[in-house]
């Protein structure tokens, strides 16, 4: 997975495209797979809860402060 969103922001920066373009990265939970005795992410537990978020707009927010 990551080598294909390392591929996704290589092309974007070859067409110059990297800093209009906002980039979202997230997925499903998944299944619980045999974790606490469940398969099924029907649970607020950490494992079943949790999702990955990754957002990245360089031209809003570039890593550094923001002095207003």
């Amino acid at each position: 997975m990551d080598d294909k969103v390392g591929q996704l922001l290589a092309a974007l920066d070859v067409a110059g495209m990297t800093e209009d373009t906002v980039v979202i990265f997230t997925a499903n939970h998944g299944d619980m797979l045999g974790e606490r005795d469940l398969w099924f992410g029907m649970t607020l537990y950490e494992m079943s809860a949790r999702v990955p978020l990754i957002v990245s707009c360089p031209s809003r927010y570039n890593g550094t402060p923001r002095h207003q």
